[in-house]
């Protein structure tokens, strides 16, 4: 067995008879459907339903024996069995490699257990690294999402057949793949927000929170465990500001705190890192203009600016007035600094230690 056949074999296990379960789509799930198919011939298991998240999967099962059932019929099931572009420590997933990401997230909410099918190649630390992320969208101006999806931090790329024509989906709409593999995704639910207000956009292959057991197969055998809770302590923290030129700013960023420069991409932004703080500096534009203000994930946001916190508090405040800025100890306080950087957006300097 390879390692997608040895997950298939033991995911089938937990499937009980007279049980109504989501079929998934996809190389992974397609050995599942198979060891199920086998399972009822054998006569191990009886009595049990499958509702296919893709035509191809309907197909497949039917070809194996397995009974179909539809989701109106059965709105709750007892388990879905699916495999996953990526999935991380916690559980997130992309999917949609295989084209059906709408209908797999269907089924998978309607399952009252989720079970993902994995070999260790799909086992990420941040989702977006190895694969890039599907979105299916209408097709009527679907190229019109692509400058979004860039300064997103994304390369778009509408999904196509061998033969150039836009790839279709079950539903009759179009995937775009967007690759965010030059520094993933640090801000999941953020990400998932903004892709979510664009209309034409119908679903993402972000899978956040659908996942209750994961089924690792390897060539040496298979693991079995639940997704770790997240309690923020491992999330990236996330900053993004809206400046008049990133590669300006990145630079004030880069000599005055330290950051290091992780990535560039020409009129989109300038993407910077420093012990797990990320900034991201986008080019102001109509909606969203220069000093506005940050967009913060996973920081401290007062009234005052974004909270920084760093272990070089007297370098840092040394380096910020060498540099020409204005730098002000917080009343009453002796390890907090604010300043404003040259696009007008507001900080605060903060020693962890003292908090």
């Amino acid at each position: 067995m390879n390692p997608k056949e040895r997950a298939a074999a033991a995911a089938v296990q937990r499937v009980m008879s007279g049980t109504t379960i989501g079929l998934g789509t996809g190389s992974t799930a397609n050995c599942f459907v198979k060891a199920l198919g086998e399972q009822i011939r054998q006569g191990r298991v009886t009595d049990v339903r499958g509702v296919p998240t893709s035509a191809r999967t309907a197909k497949l099962a039917t070809e194996q024996g397995i009974p179909l059932v539809s989701l109106d019929d059965f709105p709750i099931l007892d388990a879905v069995f699916d495999g996953a572009d990526e999935i991380d420590p916690f559980g997130n997933m992309t999917k949609g490699g295989g084209g059906s990401l709408l209908r797999e997230k269907i089924v998978a909410q309607a399952a009252r257990t989720r079970v993902v099918l994995v070999d260790e190649s799909k086992c990420v630390d941040r989702l977006g690294t190895t694969f890039a992320l599907p979105i299916e969208v209408v097709p009527f101006g679907a190229k019109n999402h692509f400058e979004s999806l860039t300064e997103l931090g994304g390369k778009p790329a509408l999904r196509k057949n061998e033969d150039g024509t836009p790839f279709l989906t079950d539903e009759g709409n179009y995937t775009i793949d967007i690759d965010f593999r030059s520094r993933g995704i640090s801000d999941l639910e953020g990400l998932q927000a903004e892709l979510q207000t664009r209309v034409g956009i119908v679903e993402t292959g972000l899978f956040l929170g659908l996942c209750d057991l994961v089924i690792v197969g390897s060539d040496s055998g298979v693991k079995e465990r639940e997704p770790q809770q997240d309690d923020g302590s491992m999330r990236v923290g996330h900053i993004e500001l809206f400046v008049a030129d990133p590669i300006k700013s990145g630079d004030f960023y880069a000599s005055a705190l330290g950051f290091r420069l992780v990535g560039v991409q020409e009129e989109s932004f300038v993407w910077l890192e420093l012990d797990g703080v990320e900034i991201l500096l986008r080019p102001a534009r109509a909606d969203r203009g220069v000093g506005e203000g940050p967009r913060a994930t996973d920081y401290e946001d007062s009234q005052t600016g974004i909270v920084l916190y760093t272990h070089e508090l007297a370098e840092n405040v040394a380096s910020l007035q060498e540099m020409g800025v204005s730098v002000e100890r917080l009343k009453d306080s002796s390890d907090c600094f604010v300043f404003q950087d040259p696009d007008g957006n507001w900080f605060q300097l903060v020693d962890p230690s003292d908090h």
